[in-house]
């Protein structure tokens, strides 16, 4: 959940539904996650432009992996591993704590 003042920097956000795009992905930071009722609490204003920036290629970089796999799992099924979940388990995942 985003609270109206913590999505924007501007004092005044008269129309909050204004500011916020239905679709829309958007940078935001978490600020507090509360287990008991499963909440979680974020903050669109505490996110810099450097954050914003790595998190946005951070992004694009997961979509261009997640499409190859998906092309890798429905058109050559490689061995046993046939769906993007495995390969992820057995690939993707391993690669990553490796980097």
């Amino acid at each position: 959940m985003i609270s109206p003042n913590e999505y924007s920097k501007r004092p005044n956000l008269k129309n909050f539904y204004k500011a916020v795009k239905l679709g829309r992905k958007e940078v935001v930071r978490v600020q507090r996650v509360d287990e008991v009722q499963g909440y979680i609490d974020l903050s669109k204003k505490d996110v810099n432009p450097k954050e914003h920036k790595i998190a946005l290629d951070k992004y694009h970089r997961s979509k261009i992996v997640h499409s190859i796999l998906i092309h890798i799992a429905t058109d050559k099924k490689v061995g046993k591993l046939t769906s993007v979940a495995e390969l992820y388990e057995k690939v993707v995942y391993p690669l990553n704590r490796k980097f």
